[in-house]
């Protein structure tokens, strides 16, 4: 289960008074010097015996149960339910704290709550609601308690994907084993009705444990804000005896488009590998972005997007590897059977988007540089460019040396011109003379 942060426990503790806690159960406290003491509702006590310390906000009993502590021990005895469920009940400051569950009382009085299986919390959902309604309202209290999650939210800011825009609009959440205080108790028909749903959804396990539990979630949105699948990003260092996978998607296949809101503004798409990779474009201010589901994991339904969207170009920005490569080749090839131009966006090598954006002083414009410098790939043919001849040198000819002069010698005697013949204006004159054209011969 995940940690709750230190100065989550400190604010409770100093922050919730134990003195309204014991109060607001039924409990009938009078001054005595600094202390307030009552009746301790946890045993028969015909002497009061509890002592509350309001000014370090404590509580001790010194009768039969002699059970003491801050705030959240009270909600724990009182309510009959773990540390981490007190922690919510406290959080949540729900209606089940004025109360003290009777659940198996001792000679003479309540005694402390046996573990109780009832749901303290406000349900997160009915137990008629569709599918889509849990599926969506179980991604959004992820995101809740992704606000709380110290680690969680670390995670995000060594990453620059803590954009409080990005979080907020993608639904990034952390699933902290909390969900089962939101739901109906496990003993009652509608808890088991719900779990089941749950685990039909890919949400829970057989083992009743939620699928996700320990990773930071990224859900995937359609167009109305519906989750369709879910990326889990595992927090922290895997288990050595149960191995779990550093990434983790829904049961099933992939279902949606991460960000398909933004292909109706742009007719150019950037798509990454990892949907971490695209947020972090994302961050950076490139919008137009979306992420398949690894270097194979291009659907159908991506490709219809960018086809009713009227996609013209995409920039594959797909990690420097052999993988990567290869997988940019395919995508660049499949595209190109729509007609949609692809450029290589060539990265470090051995680096991805989110590695390059992590180890830059200025992430936007860093990757913006290499958006830029994309290469274009072959995959769909067009027009070559003209080539023009290469022009030669010029090489300048040497002047032509000048005639050495020649000796002046006699001019020869013209010879007499014959007398012109005279021939008179008409048809016989030489300028009407035709030469004869043949006729074509008749087709």
């Amino acid at each position: 289960m995940a940690r709750i942060p230190d100065a989550e426990l400190a604010r409770l503790k100093a922050e919730v008074s134990v003195q309204r806690l014991v109060e607001g159960c039924g409990v009938e406290l009078r001054r005595q010097g600094k202390d307030l003491v009552g009746r301790c509702p946890f045993h028969e006590d015909d002497t009061p015996s509890l002592v509350v310390t309001p000014g370090k906000n404590l509580w001790h009993c010194l009768g039969a149960c002699g059970r003491g502590g801050g705030p959240i021990d009270w909600v724990m005895t009182a309510q009959g339910v773990s540390f981490r469920h007190a922690v919510e009940l406290l959080r949540e400051a729900s209606p089940a704290l004025s109360t003290v569950t009777l659940t198996h009382p001792r000679t003479g009085g309540s005694g402390p709550a046996s573990r109780s299986a009832s749901a303290k919390l406000p349900a997160l959902v009915t137990p008629d609601a569709a599918d889509q309604e849990l599926l969506d309202k179980t991604l959004g209290f992820y995101a809740e308690a992704l606000a709380t999650h110290e680690g969680a939210q670390a995670f995000l800011a060594k990453r620059k994907i803590d954009d409080p825009e990005a979080v907020e609009q993608f639904r990034v959440g952390f699933v902290d084993r909390t969900l089962g205080y939101r739901l109906p108790g496990s003993q009652t028909a509608a808890g088991r009705q719900v779990r089941k749903r749950l685990r039909g959804l890919g949400l829970i396990k057989s083992t009743r444990h939620e699928h996700f539990r320990g990773y930071l979630t990224f859900p995937v949105l359609d167009a109305e804000g519906h989750v369709g699948e879910v990326y889990g990003r595992l927090l922290g260092t895997p288990d050595s005896r149960t191995k779990p996978p550093k990434h983790l998607y829904l049961p099933g296949p992939h279902r949606g488009v991460w960000n398909v809101a933004a292909f109706a503004d742009t007719d150019e798409l950037i798509v990454c590998e990892s949907i971490i990779d695209a947020l972090t474009l994302w961050c950076a201010g490139f919008r137009h972005v979306t992420a398949a589901y690894g270097t194979d994991g291009w659907t159908d339904e991506h490709q219809a997007a960018v086809e009713a969207h009227g996609i013209r170009r995409v920039l594959i920005a797909f990690d420097a590897d052999p993988a990567g490569d290869k997988g940019a080749k395919t995508l660049a090839a499949e595209l190109a059977t729509i007609g949609v131009e692809s450029y290589r966006v060539e990265l470090p090598p051995g680096q991805d988007v989110n590695e390059v954006a992590v180890g830059a002083k200025l992430p936007a414009e860093t990757l913006g540089k290499f958006l830029r410098k994309a290469s274009w790939m072959d995959a769909l043919a067009r027009p070559a460019p003209q080539t023009l001849p290469r022009p030669e040198p010029v090489v300048e000819e040497p002047p032509a040396p000048e005639p050495e002069p020649v000796e002046d010698a006699p001019e020869p005697e013209p010879e007499p011109l014959p007398a012109a013949e005279v021939v008179e204006p008409g048809l016989d004159s030489p300028a009407h003379v035709v030469d004869p054209v043949e006729p074509e011969p008749a087709e």
